[in-house]
């Protein structure tokens, strides 16, 4: 009589994407005997939408799990999907992974300005429509050639309304300075005059 263990238990993967601002974290928590060399995330890990880091490392969370963790970058507005896909992977046994996989929306573009000036006679009102909703916004980030501002006033998150006094006769500038506002994510927005 003789008796042996045998493991046919596939190992998994769990995908979790966090959203950083400008960037993100990809966190891939592999069961705790997985054979780390194994997966090599060139080959093994789907990824859309984003650039992979060069500082993917190895841990042992408390569980005993073999977790790699790595920067990704967003190359545009939208869902960031990460997958481990099945099969390509192992545990120390030689079964194969199950696939794994999450998204995450990302919002990497900076808001911008469109300035509006309509002509009452001795003064303007200007009208500031920006391109999603966005903070930070004030009268100091505000320049005016030939004239003064005042009475910024929010209407709502994406509109402020001003009135421009000219200082003499001929145009009038208002212009939003760059990088002066961001959107809710902290994207940086564009001038606009």
């Amino acid at each position: 009589s003789d008796t042996e263990a045998f493991d046919r238990t596939a190992p998994t993967v769990g995908v979790e994407i966090t959203d950083n601002g400008q960037d993100g974290t990809l966190v891939l928590t592999f069961s705790p005997d997985t054979d780390r060399d194994s997966f090599n995330p060139a080959d093994d890990l789907d990824l859309k939408n984003a650039d992979l880091g060069t500082d993917g490392a190895w841990s042992e969370d408390a569980d005993g799990n073999q977790v790699w963790t790595v920067t990704i970058t967003p190359t545009g507005n939208g869902e960031v999907t990460a997958t481990v896909t099945e099969g390509s992977y192992t545990d120390t046994a030689g079964n194969e992974g199950s696939e794994g996989s999450d998204d995450e929306t990302f919002d990497v573009d900076g808001p911008s300005v469109v300035v509006d000036i309509v002509n009452n006679g001795q003064t303007g009102d200007v009208t500031f429509t920006f391109s999603e909703p966005v903070t930070g916004f004030e009268a100091g980030d505000v320049s005016v050639g030939n004239g003064t501002l005042s009475n910024l006033t929010k209407v709502n998150d994406t509109t402020w309304t001003a009135t421009v006094t000219p200082e003499a006769t001929g145009d009038v500038t208002v212009e939003v300075a760059d990088g002066s506002y961001t959107d809710l994510a902290g994207n940086e927005g564009t001038k606009g005059s």
